[in-house]
């Protein structure tokens, strides 16, 4: 009875794979998607460090007592955090607050050390989150956003087709970019980890228009679109003074 069971679940499943694979292929099957999905970005993140040490990395060095998670899922990163004070918000699972980052920001006049942001991946929550986030951060706090490099057309698309999802974060940090008095970089590692900081951008982007923000153009720049560093020279790059 349990094999049957199972197999039903798996054929569900599978079914179900194959109907969003079709349905991508017939969404797609235009000469402007059809270039997009040819476009690759060749990371492979299981050789690069992880988004847990980086943060446990930044509480450490600078002595952090308050941490904030927007978006926990199963608690995956949220269980091993080790601070002082931390709060996690997640409207399904995970966490201590459970509601969406809007409903928590509204109730709350916390201040907070780190703040790390893995909620909806679409660029207009995530420029949410950006905006309240750092109405919440200490003066020489960081936030940090998970899911910045995409690597292919359906990773990054919106709405989500596939498991595996970045979203739009990637468009987010490039708006951020063009800002005058926040600074952006964004890490090589894990699915790109972006650091934002509370001073003026010492490499402000150049406006760039919305119809150039495509996946083809951003993997031939997304360097310099977000500010690409290497893991090791995060700290340089913190402690670099107006």
């Amino acid at each position: 009875m349990l094999k049957k069971i199972v197999y039903k679940i798996l054929s569900l499943k599978n079914k179900c794979i194959y109907l969003i694979k079709k349905n991508s292929f017939i969404l797609f099957s235009n000469k402007q998607y059809k270039r997009e999905l040819k476009v690759k970005l060749n990371y492979d993140w299981s050789q690069y460090p992880n988004r847990t040490d980086l943060i446990q990395s930044l509480i450490q060095k600078h002595n952090y007592r308050s941490y904030l998670e927007i978006g926990c899922d199963h608690n995956q990163n949220f269980s091993k955090i080790k601070i002082n004070k931390k709060i996690g918000v997640d409207p399904i699972r995970g966490g201590t607050f459970r509601g969406t980052s809007d409903e928590f920001f509204k109730q709350t006049k916390q201040m907070f050390d780190i703040i790390f942001i893995d909620g909806l991946h679409t660029e207009e929550q995530v420029l949410i989150d950006i905006e309240n986030s750092l109405k919440h951060l200490n003066e020489n706090g960081i936030l940090i956003l998970h899911d910045c490099i995409p690597t292919s057309f359906l990773e990054q698309h919106v709405p989500r087709i596939q498991e595996s999802w970045t979203g739009s974060v990637w468009r987010a940090i490039v708006k951020v970019r063009q800002m005058e008095h926040i600074d952006t970089a964004t890490i090589i590692a894990d699915h790109g980890i972006s650091i934002i900081l509370k001073r003026d951008n010492i490499n402000q982007l150049p406006k760039i228009n919305s119809n150039d923000l495509t996946f083809s153009n951003f993997s031939k720049h997304h360097k310099k679109w977000l500010n690409c560093i290497e893991y090791k020279n995060i700290n340089e790059w913190i402690s670099v003074s107006n």
